[in-house]
């Protein structure tokens, strides 16, 4: 995955491990791109095992993905590797969240949408300015699963849902709006 910040663009990936089977797991691993030079740098690696999505918060790069894995009962790494965390710029050190949740089995949102000082994973809302988790919950009269959502200017943006049953349920026209406080 290819990210701008100011800094320069980042790219990020997996190591390479043998799979199955493997006695460590599949690190993510950065590189920034330096426009001066025309060359990328390899930065440290991580100690997180997701790197799927990352946003750039205005002062680090951060992977909001909850949760993590420990390899399983075959393979496994004898600790459990975050899927999510931050990388600070341009020394590329990486730390884990802060304090993260573990995600809801029920969430509303359980995909990662991020934008920014904000993003949303496993049914919760973090916030990067204040380094925090904030249960998000299910509005009042909304569908059971909700529809696609987007950040506009600082708020979730969620157009309708869907209430699903084995006759295919009820579909939500409703869109909901939600502004994280200030």
């Amino acid at each position: 995955m290819i990210t701008p910040t100011p800094t320069g663009l980042v790219l990020t990936a997996k190591q390479l491990v043998p799979s199955p089977g493997s006695d460590e797991p599949a690190l993510t691993i950065a590189a920034l791109y330096d426009r001066t030079s025309g060359r990328w740098a390899r930065l440290p690696d991580t100690r997180q095992i997701g790197g799927w999505t990352w946003m750039w918060t205005g002062s680090r790069l951060v992977d909001p993905h909850l949760g993590g894995a420990d390899g399983g009962e075959v393979g496994n790494w004898g600790r459990t590797y975050p899927y999510g965390g931050s990388m600070t710029l341009p020394d590329g050190s990486w730390s884990p969240l802060t304090d993260p949740p573990a995600p809801l089995q029920d969430a509303w949102i359980s995909e990662v949408i991020s934008s920014g000082r904000f993003a949303l994973s496993g049914g919760y809302l973090y916030d990067d300015e204040r380094d925090s988790w904030t249960d998000l919950g299910r509005p009042d009269g909304a569908a059971l699963a909700a529809g696609p959502a987007l950040w506009a200017d600082e708020k979730l943006i969620v157009l309708g849902g869907a209430d699903g049953t084995s006759e295919g349920g009820t579909v939500s026209q409703t869109t909901w709006m939600y502004t994280p406080p200030a």
